[in-house]
């Protein structure tokens, strides 16, 4: 377990390498989904359980309280969080659901959310529960910025964490057949 945390805090540091930046024009990049990308998601939330909709809310509630409690509101190293037993709950429920039950719950946060620590918590539970299928699809998110990391007027696109993780969901969104999630409504 700590190895694969220490792998994904590595991958996560790791998006932040790639293009040299000469250029004092820095901009960060907007990603969004697109109008696909948002059926699909909204697909994946309308076949999850309600029971489990409901069981993940309850641990991300129990999680942001500690996140606010005393004991951790001062703490800056995320670290300290990880090892909650919060934090530990909330990643073991989403990784024994299917991803249709949790997927769409975190998707929507992490390109919604207007706290940037709570989306960016959505991320690194994200990346956690699909990196062992998908992680390859991170290569290629960072394998994309490295070769286009100048927008058309020369201005450098400053990697984000959060933005890599943004275009890592919406790589995964395109393994997905929504025709076999319509079949599930059925």
């Amino acid at each position: 377990m700590k190895t694969l945390k220490l792998l994904l805090v590595l991958l996560y540091i790791s998006l932040f390498i790639g293009c040299n930046n000469e250029n004092e024009n820095v901009k960060a990049q907007l990603i969004t989904l697109t109008s696909e990308e948002n059926d699909k998601v909204s697909l994946l939330y309308q076949v999850a359980s309600p029971d489990i909709k409901m069981e993940f809310n309850n641990l991300f509630v129990q999680l942001t309280n500690k996140i606010n409690s005393p004991e951790f509101i001062n703490i800056s190293n995320p670290e300290f969080l990880y090892q909650s037993e919060e934090y530990k709950s909330l990643l073991n429920f989403c990784k024994t659901q299917g991803r249709q039950d949790v997927w769409s719950i975190l998707i929507e946060k992490i390109f919604n959310e207007q706290e940037p620590f709570i989306a960016e918590l959505c991320s690194m539970i994200f990346m956690d529960i699909t990196a062992e299928n998908y992680g390859y699809l991170m290569d290629e998110v960072k394998a994309e910025w490295a070769a286009n990391c100048y927008d058309e007027n020369g201005n450098y696109i400053n990697p984000s964490p959060q933005q890599n993780v943004k275009n890592y969901v919406r790589k995964i969104l395109a393994t997905i057949d929504s025709s076999q999630l319509k079949l599930k409504l059925l």
